[in-house]
């Protein structure tokens, strides 16, 4: 089972990466997710690993502004995006049928907390 905890360890379902495509706001990025295991979607990974990674890019990157492009028929991640993580729609692009939200965040406070998945070390177990 790839959402236990025991076994999550041994699986990569997917990857979570941050783009700096905006040359005038160091303090701007994209954040893109995909889940590839179909077994491990609508579990929470995906949140979880959102989170995760806007928490360090907050913290460690200085990141206050956060861009997400979704496709419409996507229904899933843009449910995740603006009912989880509260990013708002800034734009809807019909020729790409792709959705853009954006999060603005001043206190890491306000970012999501989540931690299902938070993986131990070796030498914890």
């Amino acid at each position: 089972d790839v959402n236990s905890s025991e076994s999550f360890a041994k699986y990569m379902v997917g990857d979570v990466n941050l783009f700096f495509n905006d040359q005038d706001d160091k303090s701007a990025a994209e954040v893109e997710i995909m889940i590839a295991e179909k077994k491990s979607r609508r579990g929470g990974i995906g949140l979880e690993a959102v989170s995760l990674i806007m928490r360090y890019a907050y913290d460690k990157l200085g990141i206050r502004k956060y861009v997400a492009k979704i496709g419409e028929s996507n229904s899933a991640s843009n449910s995740m995006f603006t009912n989880k993580l509260g990013f708002k729609q800034v734009s809807h692009c019909q020729v790409f049928k792709e959705i853009t939200y954006e999060l603005l965040v001043q206190e890491m406070d306000k970012l999501p907390k989540v931690n299902k998945y938070v993986l131990r070390s070796d030498s914890s177990r």
